[in-house]
Order: C-alpha cells, then structure tokens, then sequence
C-alpha cells in the first residue's frame, strides 16, 4: 500500500472490501482512508474520488458544518455504536440528492493509530415501506372512522324516520277530519316540513351506505339533482355550484346511492382543490363517445351515452401525477387532509356500472372529471314508468303490522283503518309469531319493521316460513339495510318502503303487494 493506505492493516483491508454492507475507513483527522465497493454503489463515487477526502463529503451541506465537532466527541471516548443508534442520518451521493441511512461505528487501534470502521446501510426502501405502512394505517384508521359515522348515521336516519313517520301520519289523519281551511293550510305546512326532514333523513341514510345493491332503470338527472341540493347546504360559503342538467328522460341502468357518492366525492376533491374559493360546475346531457386518451379508464363502447361532468376552477393537477389520480392512497394533497381513496371509488364505481370516467386537468386553469354512462336502448322509458294502482282502499281484508315503536303502531293502524283494512298491531316478531299461531281467521298481508329489539324483521320473516305461514310480506322500516333481491323473493316479500309512508303510499305498497300475490286489493 502506499500514501494514506499504508496505515491501514492489509487484513483490515480485506475485510472492510469483503463486507456486504458499506464500509469505510475514517483516520483520526477525519479522512477517508479506505472504502469498499459498496460505498462506492451508495453513493456514486469512485473510491478515487474518496480516499484522502474528509468524510464530511458524504454529508449533506445543513449537516456537515457541525460533524467535525461529533467526531471530537466521539475520538475523546471512542466507543462501539450500534447500526440505528442516535438521531435520524442523511447521506448525500454525487449528484447531490440525499439518502436516508443507518450508520454504525466501531474504533480500531493498531500500531499505526486509531482508525474508525464506519458501516453505512442504505434504509431508502425501508423508509418508504415504513410511510406507506403509516399511510395505509391513516387510511385505514380514515375508513374505520367513515364506517363508525355511518353506522351512527344509519341509526339516527332510523330514530328520525320513525317520528317523521307518526308525525306525518297524523298530520294526515287530521286533514281527513277537518274542512276548516286554515287548518288544511296549516297541515299542509307541516306535511310540506316534514316531507323535506324525510327527503335530508333520506340523503343522509343514502351518503352511509355502501355501494353494491344491484342495478335498476333510474333517471340520473333525478340523483344530480337531488345531490346537486344536498350539497348546496353543506358546501363553503366562498365556492359557488352551478348545475346544468338536461331533463330527458333517459334512463341508466345504475344504483343510485353510488351515483350521489360518485358527485359527493367529485365535488369534495374540487372543494379541496379551491382554497381561495372558485365555482363548481356540474353538468349532466348526452355526450358523443370521446377520443381515448390516457386519463381515461375503460374501452371505448359504441353507442349512445350519457356523461356527468364535474368541473372546477380550482389550481389544477401537475401533468406527471396524472396516470396516478385513480390509484389507491394517492392524493395531491398535504399529509393534512384526504385519504387519496375519492377517485379510485369513483373508478371502482363507474367500472361496476359499465361506465368510463376520465380526468383532465391543468395547473392553474382548474380540473374536469366526466363519467360516461351507456344507455341501454331496451330500457324504455315507458317500460318502467311506476303505475300508480287503485287508490281507493280495501274491503275489509285483515293486515298484520309489526313495529316496535307504540307512535309508529298507533298512527299507521289509524291510517291503514281508515283505508278500509282491518289491523292487528304487535310490538315485535315474537308477538307476530304467537299471534300468527294462535289466529283462526287469518291475514292477507304482514306489514313488518326491520330494525326491532329483539327478533329483527328479517328473522321474523324467515321464522314465518318455517312455520309454514306463506302469508304476503311488505318491509317498511326507518332504515333498509341492503338485501339482495334473491333472498327477497326467497323470504316472499312484496316489496320494502322506506318510513315515513304517506296514506297514498300505503294504499300503493297494499294494493301492489294484494297484485303480486293474486288477491284483490
């Protein structure tokens, strides 16, 4: 060896070359006096370039002024220190960008000196395993949050809907026995009241549910619309929405419950994006098949389509985290807010309905992100027009209600009655079941809450069949978990409403229940 390796022991040498991990030589001034083939990998220097060199060129400029000061400390009481030990450590390679590592020390003497073995390990991939883990926890800990709120929200929507549900019923209940017109005018501003508590109970119950119920001929502009609203209360007083929709008619095959999540999460990211307030543009018509680029997921289909476009003025996305926008977790924004999962559900939505969405964006300029949904031509709009039935009422038929609100009992009875049924009440499954039991005469129909202490609805049904009672069933519950359709039909059950009922809507859930199972209303 010669010049400054020749203080350095050839077995040393052999040593520190031989090491799977960076290994470097540092004399008592501080000079790199041996490095080995793994440094020279880490870092981009050849080991020319190194030895002779203060070790402080290894270390990021806002560090290196005050290492030489660490390194009189240390030669004072040289001492072992383990890889990890101490505070977070940079290294900086040779075209200046910098690397997390892990840095251990080990002291030698030998005849010629004191030297210091320096093991470098580079933690990058480490480190970034470590923030995607903190990052798929938040976003973890972000949906459990979600999950809880829903939860709370289902059950309140359930509550709320029960009173609305008394309250309504009774309000019509007194506009049936009286003719004094303040009074009607009156009640008719209390029905109006609480229809609308019923409608935001409504959109509530469906912004905390999940989508995946199957899909059925809806009008979209319908949900614009009705999201459109929803959102007009909650969002920020300096963002402006704007809706455009067109009322055609056209009907999609869609859930409508995805549909208003997909705008909910649409316009919260354009929300986010404007902080110095701007205008949201939602718009909604027909729209010819666009070109395929790269923002856009899904083929290109033929035929006729339908688009929702959100639009906002807002400062836009950088052109290279475009093809990132629908991944999983990623965000453009600070670590501050968002979980980066509200396009990719749109993503994940749109795909289930067969539909495409793509994003365009520029910085400065604002986002759009449009959502094309194929028209199905066999759905026609006629096809699936609701038919409003007979309205006049039964003829004495008997009816079962099962509810365990006493409110909820006394005033559905009331109106059912005065429809021309006659009704036996019970508070819960067990009730429906011994009174089922133990009834000669028998009912044409069982109108039946879910959500009950005790028995829920759906097991009381599936007791019913058990027992060999095939009686027709209808669902009208505060809140209308997701059944498929498949074990609907399987239980017998007519059809499921939503409380609050209106008297009309009962006589439509009778009547249409009384033509599904071949009787008469």
């Amino acid at each position: 060896m010669s010049g400054a390796n020749e203080n350095v022991d050839i077995r040393l040498r052999a040593v520190v070359e031989s090491a799977p991990v960076g290994l470097l030589v540092v004399d008592t001034d501080g000079r790199m006096v041996l490095v080995n083939r793994q440094v020279e990998q880490m870092f981009g220097y050849s080991r020319e370039d190194l030895l002779g060199k203060p070790v402080e060129k290894l270390i990021p400029a806002r560090f290196a002024e005050s290492h030489p000061s660490f390194r009189s400390d240390y030669l004072s009481r040289p001492r072992v220190r383990e890889m990890g030990a101490g505070r977070e450590l940079f290294g900086v390679r040779k075209d200046g960008s910098e690397l997390p590592v892990e840095i251990g020390l080990t002291p030698v003497a030998s005849a010629e000196g004191l030297f210091v073995i320096g093991s470098i390990v580079d933690i990058t991939e480490r480190r970034n395993a470590e923030v995607d883990r903190l990052r798929l926890e938040e976003a973890l800990r972000a949906a459990q949050k979600v999950e809880t709120v829903s939860t709370m929200a289902r059950s309140v929507a359930h509550e709320f809907n029960n009173i609305l549900a008394a309250i309504i019923g009774c309000a019509e209940l007194l506009q049936s026995s009286t003719t004094e017109p303040q009074a009607q005018q009156d009640l008719d501003t209390l029905l109006q009241a609480a229809q609308r508590g019923a409608e935001i109970v409504q959109h509530v119950r469906s912004a905390s549910q999940r989508h995946g119920r199957s899909l059925q001929p809806i009008r979209l502009v319908d949900i614009v619309e009705e999201a459109a609203r929803l959102l007009r209360v909650t969002l920020p007083e300096h963002v402006d929405l704007i809706l455009d929709a067109s009322d055609d008619g056209v009907r999609v095959l869609a859930e409508s419950t995805s549909i208003q999540q997909v705008i909910m999460n649409l316009v919260n990211n354009a929300v986010d994006a404007m902080s110095q307030g701007g205008e949201i543009h939602i718009e909604y018509g027909y729209s010819s098949p666009p070109d395929e680029s790269r923002n856009r997921r899904g083929q290109s289909q033929e035929g006729r389509e339908v688009v929702l476009r959100v639009s906002d003025s807002g400062h836009g996305i950088e052109d290279d985290l475009l093809d990132q926008v629908f991944e999983p977790f990623f965000t453009s924004r600070s670590t501050e807010g968002g979980t980066g999962l509200g396009l990719a559900i749109v993503h994940d939505i749109m795909s289930a309905h067969k539909g495409r969405v793509q994003l365009e964006s520029r910085v400065g300029h604002g986002t759009t992100v449009s959502c094309w949904f194929p028209i199905d031509d066999e759905i026609s709009i006629e096809a699936h027009e609701s038919v409003r039935p007979d309205l006049q009422g039964g003829s004495g038929q008997r009816l079962l209600l099962v509810d365990d609100e006493p409110a909820v009992r006394t005033t559905c009875r009331r109106i059912l009655e005065s429809l021309g049924y006659r009704v036996e009440v019970v508070a819960s499954g067990e009730e429906g079941l011994q009174l089922l039991d133990s009834d000669t005469e028998g009912f044409e129909l069982v109108l039946t809450d879910i959500s009950m202490s005790g028995m829920t609805g759906i097991d009381f049904v599936r007791e019913m069949r058990s027992a060999g009672f095939d009686t027709p069933v209808v669902i009208v519950s505060g809140h209308v978990p997701d059944i498929p359709t498949p074990v609907l039909n399987d239980l017998g059950i007519c059809d499921v409403a939503v409380k609050p009922v209106r008297r009309a809507g009962f006589a439509q859930l009778i009547s249409s229940a009384f033509s599904a199972a071949g009787l008469r209303g």
